[in-house]
C-alpha cells in the first residue's frame, strides 16, 4: 500500500517540480483495509506535496518498531504554526483559510487520514516547524515476518 501510494506521490511530485524520494525497507504485515490504508497515505503525500514549493523535496521512510509499522511522510514546506498543530486534525480546519482554498482544500484530509489509521488499531502524529517543513507519521500495529524483509529503495 505505501509503495503503491509512492508511485502516485511521486508523479505528484514530478508535476509540481517537488523531489522526491522513498525508502521502504520492510514489508510489514497489518490487517485493515488496504484501499483505505493506501488513501491515508495519499492524503499525506498529497499534502506535503501541495505545501512543499518546487524545487523543495518530500519524503517517505518506513520503520518497525515496537510491533508497529511506522511511514513517515516529510517535506521540506511551509510547515504548520505551533498554534495550529493540535487542531489540523479537525474536520473543515484550515491553517490558512486563503491558502488551503486556493490549493483545493477544504479541511478533511486530515481528518479523514486520522480516523482511517484510528480504525485500523494506529494514530498520525505530527511534527513540523512554521517555514521549515512537517513530518507527519503514521502507526499501525503490524507484525513482520521475516520472509518478507526486502529492502526496497527509489529516488527521484
Amino acid at each position: 500500500m505505501v509503495r503503491r501510494a509512492c508511485e502516485q506521490g511521486r508523479v505528484l511530485a514530478e508535476a509540481a517540480g517537488v523531489h522526491f524520494a522513498y525508502d521502504v525497507g520492510v514489508d510489514p504485515l497489518t490487517s485493515g483495509d488496504p484501499q483505505a490504508l493506501e488513501r491515508l497515505f495519499l492524503i499525506l503525500l498529497d499534502n506535503a506535496v501541495k505545501y512543499t514549493p518546487a524545487g523543495g523535496h518530500v519524503s517517505v521512510a518506513m520503520r518497525v518498531a515496537d510491533a508497529a509499522a511506522i511511514v513517515d511522510v516529510s517535506d521540506t514546506g511551509v510547515g504548520i504554526r505551533e498554534d495550529d498543530v493540535p487542531l489540523i486534525f479537525e474536520r473543515f480546519y484550515r491553517v490558512d483559510k486563503d491558502r488551503s482554498r486556493a490549493r483545493g482544500g477544504v479541511g478533511l484530509g486530515l481528518a479523514i487520514a486520522q480516523r482511517i489509521a484510528v480504525a485500523h488499531g494506529g494514530l498520525v502524529t505530527v511534527r513540523s516547524v512554521s517555514g521549515q517543513g512537517s513530518t507527519f507519521s503514521v502507526h499501525l500495529p503490524a507484525v513482520v515476518p521475516d520472509e518478507r524483509t526486502t529492502p526496497h529503495r527509489n529516488a527521484h
